[in-house]
């Protein structure tokens, strides 16, 4: 447990230095420059993508801290996709048909999809009163972005149906419902009962050791009692 730890307390601090650094390229460009141009355009646009991607990824550590990497991979990688191709657009590249445009769009929406996966497992922090609603808001998640991506790969006129936008739509609340009620009726971890009955030294150094982890003293009692 200990080398993930420090994996993502490595992560974690690469994100904020390169946003920092982004950033403060940005505030240069703003302060500094006599005239905002195309390269000065181009530097704010490199600084609100990081940021965007900074956000991205740690969403996807809060769901690797409490016990769920493949998801928090996943979107790692793939919204790395995304951010690099927008880095290449932004600083020049010219894309030839419609290819590096729908491998970008989905990679955004795969992207997204994810980070909301990974906000909601670490925001119940697999406390979940039904499983069944969370795996239904999952699987509403995955059918809005195949709806989104879909259309992208088919066939002139094909993408689409009937109703398209209204199914499209109800899709889009079913998942947004799934995922506010799923947060919102979490199960209290029975930790904290237990928590409650420690003394200060030991609640104390409970959370001095999860802070070194990397993880909040619930996952840490909850990976000791496995």
């Amino acid at each position: 447990m200990r080398p993930m730890s420090d994996l993502q307390r490595f992560v974690r601090g690469l994100v904020v230095g390169c946003f920092a650094f982004a950033a403060l390229l940005g505030v240069v460009v703003l302060v500094v420059g006599r005239s905002i141009g195309e390269t000065e355009l181009r530097v704010l646009a490199t600084t609100t993508t990081v940021g965007v991607e900074s956000v991205a990824v740690l969403a996807y550590l809060a769901a690797a801290r409490v016990g769920h990497p493949l998801p928090a991979a996943a979107g790692g990688a793939v919204s790395l996709v995304a951010t690099g191709l927008v880095l290449w657009l932004v600083w020049g590249g010219e894309p030839t048909g419609d290819a590096v445009w729908n491998v970008l769009w989905t990679a955004v929406a795969v992207a997204v999809a994810l980070a909301q996966v990974c906000l909601l497992l670490s925001a119940t922090g697999g406390h979940v009163r039904d499983e069944a609603l969370m795996l239904a808001t999952f699987a509403a998640t995955a059918v809005l972005t195949g709806l989104l991506v879909g259309p992208l790969w088919a066939a002139e006129g094909a993408g689409t149906f009937d109703g398209y936008g209204r199914v499209l739509g109800v899709v889009a609340i079913l998942d947004v419902l799934g995922t506010v009620v799923v947060a919102a009726t979490r199960r209290r971890p029975a930790v904290d009962a237990v928590r409650t009955s420690l003394s200060a030294e030991s609640r104390r150094r409970l959370e001095d050791v999860a802070r070194t982890r990397g993880v909040t003293p619930d996952q840490l009692v909850d990976d000791l009692l496995r």
